[in-house]
């Protein structure tokens, strides 16, 4: 069985394509909802194992040493 690997190269880092992506979901997101419903995004922040809001618990029994905090709030119509 032969396996092809295709890579697109992008005009932006990783890191910028990050923020693009969180930041599209969340139009789309708001572009969907109406009437009270909906997320309300009260903190969202990344973070080190040094840096930021740390967690509670270790993520993943300490896998993971980074990441993006997200304090949400979510409102759902009845």
């Amino acid at each position: 069985m032969i396996i092809k690997e295709f890579r697109v190269v992008m005009p932006m880092t990783v890191e910028e394509y990050q923020v693009a992506q969180l930041y599209s979901v969340a139009q789309a997101s708001k572009n969907e909802t109406g009437g009270g419903e909906g997320i309300e995004v009260l903190k969202n922040e990344p973070f080190t194992a040094t840096t930021g809001i740390q967690p509670d618990t270790p993520l993943l029994d300490g896998s993971f040493k980074s990441g993006q905090f997200t304090h949400k709030i979510y409102h759902l119509a009845r």
